[in-house]
């Protein structure tokens, strides 16, 4: 049962950081969304492949992160059904 709750503490740890990379994604767009608000001139292209890169990114690490749960989630399964 200590396995278990071990792995329930670190999903738990994964959620978290999920929570925080999608708050800061989202911190930034907003940036981005208000920059394009108030300026005349459009951001520059160099700006906007920034962004995209970093969302990309985000998205990579969001992924691993749930792959990461889902495989966790699994196995605490698996170990209640034995218990």
């Amino acid at each position: 049962m200590a396995k278990i709750m071990t792995m329930i503490e670190k999903a738990d740890l994964e959620i978290d950081e999920c929570k925080l990379i999608l708050a800061n994604s989202l911190k930034r767009l907003k940036v981005v969304k208000e920059k394009i608000s108030l300026s005349e001139e459009p951001p520059s292209v160099e700006e906007l492949v920034d962004l995209l890169v970093e969302m990309s990114e985000v998205d990579v690490h969001l992924m691993e992160l749930c792959a990461s749960l889902i495989k966790m989630l699994v196995e605490v399964t698996g170990r209640l059904r034995h218990e």
